[in-house]
């Protein structure tokens, strides 16, 4: 289950020997799966690990002096090692498993509010194209401690606002949520331009807390978090072909040694009485449940399959060229539909990951996502858990597709031939 690292000129040949890394086309081969951004497919080399630790070296982990508790513990801080590296914290200590990043963001909420870290009359600023997970649990907090949560308004036509945002900060501003790479425009936020204005804003001001969802960004290229300043930063593996059930919060380990857990017990204490309880050392704890075992191994093989395939700079080149693609196809769609179909976002593929979603005219996505399925193309249809953007830009819903290092050009030209057939036919 070991492979070296392949590099082949021919992006086509290489994506074709890619392909045939994932089971699921093997039993499905006119499969066209366009919903990545919901969940990547796996490939052998990650289930075959799961399967072969399920079978022969799995235990708890935590004080277990045998030799399966061993392999499960060296097995699960090898999975941390790697996401550190991955994000570029200073160490593993920073790295703090959860069920997904939904999971990590409500930790992260409940034990600022617990350290007194936010408090009535703060304000939290909240792009309005945040998924829901990263938009709810700070409304939640408005709700229980009356916090401010004002929204920086996104413009269809330029994207994230970066002058609207460097006039929302103030002195009150405790804390700043945003989205790495929106599930549903696609678009990048640049990073290193908002630790530029932060910078600048804050030099006499005590500096808010910069929270970035990058579940989206991640399967894509990797984020530096000491480059960019990030506070704390969550992300879900199974986005990049690890299993569901495993998520990771990343925090500065000078705030993670003062924050209060919100949550506590068994591995996360260092002693109890019947009256006290003393909280053990990071990460642990933030990790007051049996950890997730099968998950961080998925996890650690998913960034290993990453390294053995090209690493992420080819990835990128990969998924530039098919967003251009996908630029190139829809510059000669588009006009021809006469309104019927529109893009939500930038059209400058510069800002943007590989992903597109349309708000269609007297249509409803989830008919044309029928259409599509009944044609072995799978996309996603709804509000992509983005239901204040789409309010703001007046759309009920939209059709999304996504794509990863498995998708060819020849997938995204059967998806528009198949498009084009829906719209005529449910007109």
């Amino acid at each position: 289950m070991t492979f070296s690292r392949r590099v082949l000129a021919n992006n086509n040949t290489l994506i074709m020997n890619i392909r045939s890394d994932f089971p699921v086309f093997e039993k499905y081969p006119s499969l066209i799966y366009l919903d990545s951004a919901a969940t990547a497919q796996r490939p052998n080399y990650v289930i075959d690990w799961i399967a072969s630790y399920m079978r022969y070296s799995y235990s708890n982990i935590h004080r277990g002096a045998y030799e399966l508790s061993s392999i499960s513990e060296e097995l699960y801080e090898l999975s941390k090692k790697k996401v550190q590296e991955n994000i570029w914290a200073k160490e593993t200590s920073e790295i703090i498993y959860t069920y997904n990043s939904t999971y990590g963001i409500n930790l992260l909420a409940q034990s600022l509010k617990k350290t007194w870290w936010l408090k009535k009359d703060d304000t939290i600023l909240v792009n309005i194209a945040e998924h829901h997970a990263n938009f709810v649990p700070w409304l939640m907090l408005k709700e229980e401690i009356n916090i401010e949560l004002n929204t920086i308004w996104y413009n269809q036509d330029s994207g994230f606002d970066y002058d609207i945002f460097t006039q929302s900060l103030s002195q009150n501003v405790r804390l700043i949520a945003l989205t790495a790479a929106s599930n549903t425009t696609g678009e990048k936020i640049d990073l290193l331009r908002i630790k530029n204005i932060l910078d600048q804003t804050y030099i006499s001001w005590v500096r808010p807390f910069l929270v970035i969802d990058a579940s989206q960004l991640l399967p894509h290229e990797q984020i530096n978090v000491e480059l960019y300043n990030i506070d704390f930063l969550v992300f879900t593996g199974h986005k990049v072909m690890a299993d569901t059930g495993i998520g990771v919060l990343y925090g500065k380990k000078e705030h993670l040694r003062k924050l209060i857990p919100a949550f506590s017990g068994w591995w996360a204490i260092n002693y109890v009485s019947a009256n006290d309880f003393s909280p053990a050392g990071l990460p642990y704890r933030f990790e007051p449940w049996t950890p997730h075992l099968v998950w961080a191994v998925s996890l650690l093989r998913a960034f290993e399959y990453i390294e053995s395939i090209w690493w992420y700079e080819a990835i990128a080149s990969h998924e530039k060229e098919i967003t251009a693609y996908i630029f190139h196809k829809l510059h000669d769609f588009l006009p021809y539909k006469n309104g019927q179909i529109s893009l939500i976002g930038s059209k400058n593929p510069d800002i943007r990951i590989g992903l597109f979603s349309f708000a269609l005219k007297d249509i409803h996505p989830h008919d044309v996502a029928d259409f599509l399925a009944d044609n072995n193309i799978a996309v996603r249809s709804w509000h992509h858990c983005t239901e204040p953007l789409h309010m703001s830009l007046w759309i009920p819903a939209s059709i999304r597709l996504s794509i990863a290092c498995y998708t060819t050009k020849e997938d995204i030209d059967t998806f528009f031939l198949v498009l084009e057939k829906a719209l005529i036919t449910l007109s």
